[in-house]
């Protein structure tokens, strides 16, 4: 997806941010900024390449940056809603690696943003029927129990794999990608739903609306439209 193609998608989907993992880097292992977005994501150039960011398309969106917190596959920051802020988180998990360091991460981001509404949102390479798969494997249990530790509500729902590709005529699909909320924020989001259409990547996109009328009824804006992508293209 082309940084034109982006904005405009954006536009019609009435996003105000997005989550992003495995970005294009190109050669300099971070995602290149441009106008009319702001790329948030880890800045230390020489600790490996860039896996997550939050792009955000609002100007107007109040950000809190949490640089200690953000690291190559974790990216945090908040956003102000009036006097009321909500995390955002988007992850990594790589597949080959073990989740302690993961979870202990997310952990940390509760424990010192103090954080009573997050959203997270991202590529687990994890299986549980929870989030949609038919088996759960070992790394499904560990973040599935991590997740009702921290308290988050788990949003996926329907019967559409979050990844779906076919390579040598053969289908590969499975439901790894998770977006999980603050009990909080449940009953504020709205047509949580995959998007097969939404990029051209081998993951699917996913879509939802935060409905923000009820968090502070002088908020002007009503609806934060939220969408994150994969191996998008920021060139």
């Amino acid at each position: 997806m082309a940084p034109s193609e982006l904005l405009i998608e954006a536009s019609n989907q009435r996003a105000r941010f997005a989550l992003v993992q495995e970005p294009y880097v190109g050669g300099t292992g971070r995602v290149k900024s441009q106008n009319g977005i702001r790329v948030f994501q880890y800045a230390d150039h020489g600790s490996g390449t860039v896996k997550v960011a939050i792009i955000v398309f609002d100007a107007d969106l109040h950000i809190t940056q949490y640089p200690k917190l953000t690291t190559t596959n974790i990216a945090v920051v908040g956003i102000r809603v009036r006097n009321w802020e909500i995390i955002l988180v988007s992850f990594y998990f790589e597949p080959d690696l073990p989740m302690d360091s993961y979870l202990a991460h997310l952990r940390r981001v509760q424990r010192e943003t103090g954080a009573r509404s997050v959203i997270i949102g991202g590529d687990s390479n994890a299986k549980s029927v929870w989030w949609g798969s038919p088996v759960t494997d070992r790394r499904g249990e560990e973040l599935h129990g991590s997740l009702e530790d921290l308290g988050l509500c788990i949003l996926n729902r329907g019967e559409t794999p979050t990844f779906d590709t076919i390579r040598g005529g053969v289908r590969y699909s499975s439901y790894v990608d998770i977006t999980a909320v603050s009990p909080n924020l449940y009953s504020l989001v709205d047509d949580w739903r995959v998007r097969e259409n939404l990029t051209s990547s081998d993951h699917n996109g996913i879509s939802y609306t935060l409905t923000t009328r009820h968090i502070n009824k002088n908020f002007i804006k009503h609806t934060t439209r939220i969408y994150y992508t994969k191996h998008a293209n920021y060139q």
